[in-house]
């Protein structure tokens, strides 16, 4: 059946309206130009599904409508497979009528939960479990638990596959009371336990990756211990099929810190978690502890220690929270370091997470910060604590934005890590002694003046272009469309020039000097050199949010300076007056500081296309670095980034520091990118902050050869191991952790029954470019290599590859970082049922790994991918089919989509 869909008549018009809103569109007009937005309400968006399964362009259909012409789309009449058939359910219900099949499903609520249930089963796992009992037995209760963990039932040859793998096979038997060699009787024992407990533990485990699987089944004991834990846990008794929060145990499973030789790597010590007591540390016995404490522990007391911290929860800020968050997220800080954490860094990091965690990102990248160094910054926050409430914010301003340039910096490789380390200790230890405006004012300059010496190697040839070389690298140039974002940027946030502040505040400091000082000199005053916004008349602002942004109105700091000119070239001219004056002046620019500082950092994040920087020239000025407007909040100092979108008052703000401004910016551009289905802006702005963070000008062609060489590596594998029983068995032993269960048995099972389509449609590129890793470690050497295969290896013997963390995504919450990095994680069917959309937006950001497998087949240069990342995502993106956010597989679809006309395309605009 054809619809078709125009506003060229009453009649058309009103028909359309009644279409669109079955399929939960809303038509818009706004002056005179047609939009159409899909419903936020909860029916409108059960309706897109429609829009979905249907394959409607919404944006091929707005832009239809809006030229006037009418669009139609399609609604095939076609016979719908019932798995895994219809005899089957007709045998096993004889006495349920079943002509109209769907109306059936929906007629008995209990087999439409039945169905979903086989259907998470793959047809050797279905027929292993069913024999040729039929499906009666599944009825009930069974059915539920198959329709939430039946995606971790697999049959591998005639065992079942089993989280851990087949030396795990005895643990599962044992606690199951049935043999995994019996996959019959083993499942059917999973389903028919008092409690799902264990079926929930068994599809949790399932979930993570291959090394952390082998440390939870290393042995019966250390199972049960965990289970035991776990069965005490409301997500062990969930039986509904809504989305679940991601747990303190569910962290524990797939990121407490594991070594190659399988134990658990304690940040300073194991002595020191041992003695963990809440917000605390028992500080008598960490001072008793002696110098050769070890890192790792024997396997019992990792146990103990974990299931400790785990079971220990304090409430700091009116947030719950366990002991294990503090463990890994000083564990994130650890994996990043060069040298590991001392136990007194770890100490002072587990000591202060609860007030200071959201700073932590920065520790990341700043990876040779001592324990003196963590002192500083603790120090220095306390005392901006005791400063008055705006002046509070400034300094924020200045502490966040400076140590970002470092950041920045440091990840450009304008710095090195130690520079890097010494630069964050001056700063904290300079801004920690500036005990008025005046002060602070100095201190950022001198500060700044000294990162741009180390970034631009002791040349400062001017402070706005070395700043901009020490961030862009070789996309510094104005030139460069990447240099010209980031000029235009500054200029619609009408930010002030850091050598413009420089100036001022250097002629006025030279006043300073003892008396026989040389006669001051003018201060060139152009009006525009600081630039001012204007409130919106029309907007009622008031309070604490009206003086924070009128702190930046550069009215005071002219006045002073006009009266300062009037002073230089005076006859008249008093040293004492200008010495009152400069004073003055110091004092007044310190919010032209703060914004001169933190310009560049929105800069960088931003691009002049995004419709908040350029309908927003306020944007700046509304930063604020804590949540000063809400009483109770103000105490709290160091913020997480975020974007906080509103209609009212101003509108929408950036809050927090800068340690996580990537994902934060993120957010704030991804209102102006559409997509094809319900994803939500999670996704988008993750992909975003993947793309914007990535330091472009560090990959090297290299880099795209060899993440090209491991995926078709990969994939040579998948085929070899038809022909080749060792092949086979590698591969399945690899493939656990990298796949949920449930995919891994299509793709095996796929290879050996020769249905290429299925095992192509079982595994991702990214999965394939972690498996072209795993081939590289279990094959080093090989008689027969092929000409991929050889290549590889030489690639990898060059130690080419460096910068394969350039095309990853951003992983904050697995690694606490605000940096790319092409990191292992669980499979993404661990993410579905988390109701915190972030995390499966985090997990799917791999965009940019689709776009260099195929620059790399086209002969593009790494040079030329930067302007082409964001219009091809965009395009992806406007592509995709997501039902909702949790749709991983609709979205890398249409990562997948994008052809090489399409970059060939891009690269030509």
């Amino acid at each position: 059946m054809t619809v078709l869909l125009s506003l060229n008549g009453n009649d058309e018009r009103n028909r359309t309206q009644s279409v669109l809103k079955l399929l939960g569109l809303q038509l818009h007009t706004e002056n005179g130009q047609i939009r159409l937005d899909r419903g936020e309400r909860q029916s409108q968006s059960r309706k897109q599904d429609i829009l979905d399964a249907l394959k409607i362009d919404d944006l091929g259909l707005e832009e239809a409508l809006r030229a006037g012409k009418s669009f139609t789309f399609l609604i095939h009449d076609e016979y719908a497979e019932i798995y895994p058939s219809a005899k089957m359910w007709k045998d096993s219900f004889p006495k349920q009528q079943q002509s109209q099949f769907a109306l059936t499903l929906l007629r008995y609520p209990w087999m439409a939960r039945l169905y979903v249930g086989m259907s998470t089963l793959d047809r050797r796992t279905l027929q292993a479990l069913i024999g040729n009992s039929g499906l009666y037995w599944f009825t009930g209760r069974p059915a539920d638990l198959l329709s939430l963990y039946g995606a971790s039932f697999a049959v591998e040859g005639e065992r079942a596959s089993v989280p851990g793998g087949r030396a795990a096979g005895p643990v599962w038997s044992q606690l199951a009371g049935a043999s995994t060699d019996h996959p019959r009787e083993f499942y059917q024992a999973l389903l028919d336990q008092k409690s799902p407990s264990l079926l929930a533990y068994y599809y949790a485990l399932s979930n993570i990756d291959q090394r952390h699987q082998a440390f939870f089944t290393a042995n019966l004991e250390r199972t049960k211990r965990f289970y035991t834990l776990f069965a005490t846990l409301p997500e062990s008794q969930t039986l509904t099929g809504g989305a679940v929060a991601d747990t303190s145990f569910s962290k524990l499973l797939r990121s407490v810190p594991i070594d190659d030789e399988g134990h658990i790597a304690f940040p300073g010590s194991a002595e020191i978690w041992a003695l963990a007591k809440g917000n605390s540390f028992d500080e008598e016995h960490v001072a008793r502890i002696s110098e050769k404490t070890s890192r790792t522990a024997p396997p019992e007391v990792e146990d103990e220690i974990l299931l400790r911290l785990l079971a220990t929860r304090y409430k700091s800020h009116s947030v719950t929270s366990s002991e294990l968050d503090v463990f890994l997220t000083v564990a994130g800080v650890d994996a990043h370091r060069t040298k590991l954490l001392d136990e007194e860094s770890a100490l002072l990091l587990a000591q202060h997470y609860g007030e200071f965690s959201p700073a932590y990102p920065y520790f990341t990248d700043l990876s040779a910060i001592d324990a003196s160094g963590f002192r500083s910054f603790f120090g220095l926050a306390d005392g901006i604590a005791r400063q008055p409430l705006l002046e509070r914010q400034l300094e924020m301003g200045q502490l966040n934005s400076l140590i970002e340039w470092v950041v920045l910096a440091r990840r450009q490789g304008a710095i090195d890590d130690t520079e890097a380390a010494n630069l964050f200790a001056r700063v904290c230890d300079r801004l920690a002694g500036a005990n008025d405006e005046a002060a602070r004012t100095l201190a950022s300059i001198d500060l700044a003046q000294a990162i741009l010496k180390d970034c631009g190697h002791g040349a400062v040839n001017g402070w706005d272009h070395t700043l901009r070389a020490c961030l862009l690298g070789a996309s510094a140039g104005k030139g460069d469309q990447r240099g010209k974002d980031y000029e235009i940027v500054l200029d619609e946030q009408k930010a002030p020039s850091i050598d413009v502040v420089r100036s001022i505040v250097w002629t006025a400091e030279a006043a300073l000097t003892p008396v026989g000082a040389p006669h001051p000199a003018v201060i060139a005053q152009d009006k525009t050199a600081l630039p001012a916004v204007l409130l919106p008349g029309e907007v009622k602002v008031i309070g604490k949010e009206k003086d924070a942004v009128l702190l930046y109105d550069p009215a005071p700091v002219q006045k002073l300076i006009d009266e300062w000119n009037q002073n230089a070239g005076s006859s008249s001219y008093s040293a004492a007056t200008a010495r009152k004056l400069a004073g003055e002046i110091l004092k007044a620019i310190e919010p032209q500081v703060t914004l001169a500082l933190a310009a560049p950092v929105y800069a960088y994040f931003f691009r002049s296309s995004d419709r908040v920087v350029s309908g927003d020239p306020l944007l700046l000025r509304k930063h604020r670095y804590f949540n000063f407007v809400v009483p109770g909040e103000e105490h709290s100092l160091v913020r997480e980034s975020e974007f906080i979108a509103t209609s009212e008052g101003l509108g929408s703000w950036m809050e927090g520091g800068f340690s996580q401004f990537g994902l934060a910016s993120g957010f704030a551009a991804a209102a102006g990118w559409k997509q094809g289905g319900s994803g939500g802006s999670a996704v988008v702005a993750a992909e975003i902050a993947a793309i914007r963070s990535a330091t472009w000008n560090q990959l090297l062609d290299a880099d795209l050869q060899f993440a090209t060489l491991r995926i078709l590596a990969a994939r040579e594998w998948i085929v070899a191991s038809a022909q080749d029983s060792e092949r086979f068995t590698s591969l399945s032993q690899e493939t656990y952790g990298l796949l949920s269960l449930s995919r891994r048995a299509d793709l095996l099972n796929g290879i050996e029954e020769r249905d290429w389509r299925e095992v192509w449609a079982s595994i991702t590129l990214p999965d394939l470019f972690r498996l072209g890793g795993s081939y590289l470690r279990r094959y080093p050497n090989e008689p027969s290599p092929s000409q991929v295969t050889a290549q590889l290896r030489v690639t990898a013997a060059a130690d080419h590859g460096a910068g394969l963390d350039i095309l990853g995504r951003i992983p904050n919450h697995v690694l606490g970082c605000s940096h790319t990095h092409l990191v292992s994680d669980a499979p993404y069917e661990e993410y579905e049922r988390l109701i915190v959309p972030t995390y499966m937006a985090e997990r799917t950001a791999e965009f940019k790994l689709f776009l260099a497998y195929r620059a790399y087949n086209l002969g593009v240069q790494p040079a030329d991918l930067p302007e082409a990342a964001e219009p091809l995502a965009a395009k992806a993106f406007s592509a995709s089919r997501m039902a909702d956010y949790h749709d991983w597989r609709s979205l890398l679809s249409a990562y997948a989509s994008i052809s090489s006309d399409d970059l060939k395309n891009a690269l030509e605009q």
